[in-house]
C-alpha cells in the first residue's frame, strides 16, 4: 500500500533587511576592498581604498607654491643692500633709454609704414587714371573704326550702284547694237521710217522721264508743292546743286519744244529727206546728252542730301534708284539716236558694223569687270576694316581686363600692408610694454 504526500514548489526572491549603497565623494579609482560579500562589518572598518597618487601630487605641488611665497615674501621684507640698490637703478636707467629707443623705432615705423601707404594709395590713384584713360582711349578708337566702317559700306553701295549701271548699260548696249546691225540690211527708206517711229517713241518717254524728276525737286507748278515734306534736307549739303538742277530743266524743257516743233512738221508729211531726218535726230541727240548732265548733277544733289526721321535713308536711296533710272533711259535713247544717225551717214558692210559692235560690247564688258572689280576691292576693304574692328575691341578687352587685375592687385597689397602695419605696431607695443615689466620686476622704477 504506497503513502501519498502532497508538496508546493515556491519561487521568490528575498531582499537584505538593513541594505546600504556604498558612495565616494570624488571620482577616483577604488584600488583595495577590504571584505567580501556577507561579511560582516563594524563601525569605523575600513571598508575599501581609493587612489591616493592624485591627492599626494596635489599636496606636494600646494606645498612647492607655499614655500616659493615665503621666499618672495622674504625677499619683499629684507631691506635691499647696496648691490642690489644699484642693480636696481641700473635696471631702471636701461629700462628707461630702452623705453626711449622703443619709442623712437615705433614712431620710425610708424611713418615708415605710413609712407608705404602713402605710396601704395598714390600707385592706386595713378592705375585707377590709366584705367579711365585706357577706356576712353578704347572707346574713342572703336568708335573711329565704326565711322570708317559706315563710310566704306557707303563705298560698296556706290560701287554695286556702278556694277547695276554697267550691267544695265550692256544690255542695253547689246540690244542697240542688235538694231543696229539689224537696221543695216533693211532698206534705207525705211531707216528713215523707223527713225521717225522712234523719235515718236523718245517724245512720248520724254515726259515721263522729266516727270520723275520734276517731283523729286519740285521744279514745276505742277509738282512744286510735293516734295514741301523734305525740300529742307534735299541736297542741303549743297544747295547750288539743287539750282543746278532747275536750271537744266528749264533748258531741257526748251530744247524738248524746239524736237517736238520739228517733229510735229515731219511727222505730218508723207516724206522726208534724210537731211531732215538727220537734223530732226540731232536735236533730239542733243536733248538727251544734256539729260545725262542733268543726271549727274542730279545724281550729286542726292549724295547731297540729309536724312531725317521723316526723310529715311530708304526713301534717299529710292530716289536717287529713280535718279539712275532716268539717266539709264536717257543715255539708252542718246545711244540709240547716235546709232541711227551713224546708220543713216554710212553705207559700210555688214561685216564691218558687225565688227564695230563687238568691239563696242566688248568694251562695256570691261566696264563691267572694272566695276566688279571696284566692288570686290571695295568689300574686301570693308572686311579688313570689320576684322580690324573686332580684333581691336578684343585687344581692349584684354587691356582692360590686364589693367583692372593690377589694380585690384594694388587695392589688395595695400589692405595686406595695413593689416601687417597693425600686426606689426601692436607685436611692438606688447614687446616694449613686457621688456619693461620684466626690468621693473629686478628693481625700483617710478
Amino acid at each position: 500500500m504506497w503513502d501519498l504526500e502532497k508538496t508546493i514548489k515556491v519561487v521568490w526572491t528575498a531582499e537584505l533587511i538593513d541594505e546600504q549603497e556604498l558612495r565616494f565623494n570624488q571620482q577616483w579609482e577604488v584600488t583595495v576592498v577590504n571584505v567580501k560579500a556577507w561579511d560582516t562589518v563594524k563601525k569605523w572598518d575600513i571598508i575599501a581604498e581609493l587612489d591616493q597618487t592624485d591627492v599626494e601630487n596635489s599636496i606636494k605641488q600646494s606645498q612647492i607654491s607655499l614655500s616659493n611665497s615665503r621666499l618672495k615674501l622674504q625677499a619683499l621684507l629684507d631691506e635691499p643692500d647696496e648691490t642690489q640698490v644699484i642693480q636696481a637703478q641700473n635696471s631702471i636707467k636701461s629700462t628707461k633709454d630702452n623705453l626711449a629707443v622703443s619709442k623712437q623705432e615705433l614712431e620710425k615705423l610708424k611713418q615708415t609704414q605710413e609712407t608705404d601707404v602713402a605710396n601704395s594709395e598714390k600707385n592706386i590713384e595713378i592705375a585707377r587714371q590709366e584705367l579711365e584713360k585706357l577706356k576712353t582711349d578704347a572707346d574713342t578708337n572703336e568708335n573711329q573704326k565704326e565711322v570708317d566702317i559706315q563710310l566704306q559700306q557707303k563705298q560698296v553701295s556706290q560701287k554695286q550702284d556702278s556694277l547695276d549701271l554697267a550691267n544695265s548699260q550692256l544690255v542695253l548696249l547689246k540690244k542697240q547694237q542688235w538694231k543696229n546691225l539689224w537696221d543695216s540690211t533693211v532698206n534705207y527708206d525705211k531707216k528713215l521710217s523707223d527713225a521717225v517711229s522712234d523719235v515718236r517713241w523718245y517724245t512720248n518717254d520724254f515726259d515721263k522721264l522729266i516727270e520723275n524728276i520734276d517731283i523729286i525737286f519740285g521744279i514745276s507748278d505742277k509738282n512744286k508743292w510735293k516734295n514741301d515734306s523734305y525740300e529742307v534736307y534735299l541736297s542741303a549739303k549743297n544747295i547750288s546743286l539743287k539750282s543746278e538742277v532747275q536750271n537744266d530743266y528749264y533748258e531741257i524743257q526748251n530744247l524738248f519744244a524746239d524736237c517736238k516743233s520739228s517733229y510735229n512738221t515731219i511727222s505730218s508729211k508723207t516724206s522726208y529727206s534724210k537731211e531732215e531726218i538727220l537734223t530732226l535726230l540731232n536735236k533730239y541727240k542733243t536733248l538727251f546728252s544734256k539729260m545725262m548732265e542733268m543726271w549727274d548733277v542730279a545724281k550729286n544733289a542726292m549724295y547731297a542730301t540729309i536724312s531725317s526721321s521723316s526723310y529715311t535713308e530708304s526713301t534717299i536711296n529710292s530716289q536717287l534708284s529713280t535718279v539712275t533710272s532716268f539717266y539709264s533711259q536717257a543715255q539708252s535713247n542718246y545711244n540709240a539716236i547716235n546709232s541711227t544717225i551713224n546708220s543713216l551717214q554710212t553705207t559700210d558692210e555688214l561685216s564691218l558694223l558687225q565688227e564695230e559692235s563687238s568691239n563696242t560690247i566688248t568694251k562695256q564688258e570691261e566696264a563691267v569687270q572694272s566695276a566688279e572689280l571696284d566692288l570686290k576691292n571695295a568689300q574686301q576693304s570693308l572686311k579688313t576694316l570689320e576684322d580690324a574692328l573686332e580684333q581691336l575691341k578684343t585687344q581692349n578687352d584684354i587691356n582692360i581686363k590686364t589693367k583692372e587685375t593690377s589694380l585690384q592687385k594694388l587695392q589688395d597689397d595695400l589692405t595686406n600692408t595695413l593689416k601687417t602695419n597693425q600686426v606689426d605696431l601692436t607685436t611692438k607695443q606688447n614687446r616694449d610694454r613686457k621688456s619693461t615689466r620684466l626690468n621693473s620686476s629686478h628693481g625700483y622704477i617710478s
